[in-house]
């Protein structure tokens, strides 16, 4: 038995182990995602306004909703003067 052992031991010390790594292609930054999204959906907006402001973490949503639509307003009038 101790022999067998002998010669697997001698036979592992010859084998050439290769470590083989396969890394998928993920994109990192998120901006960078939701470009990708964006071309593949003819740059149609993934998400509504509101959703964007959830995922930002505004607090208040329909009071800073309301303030962005004033302000938009604002800039649009100023715009045709």
């Amino acid at each position: 038995m101790k022999q067998f052992a002998d010669v697997l031991t001698l036979t592992y010390k010859k084998a050439v182990f290769i470590n083989v790594t396969v890394t998928p292609y993920i994109i990192n930054n998120e901006a960078a995602f939701y470009r990708m999204l964006m071309k593949a959906n003819g740059n149609q907006p993934l998400f509504s306004q509101k959703t964007t402001m959830e995922r930002a973490g505004v607090k208040d949503l329909e009071q800073e909703l309301e303030e962005s639509n004033v302000e938009m307003e604002k800039k649009a009038g100023n715009e045709l003067l």
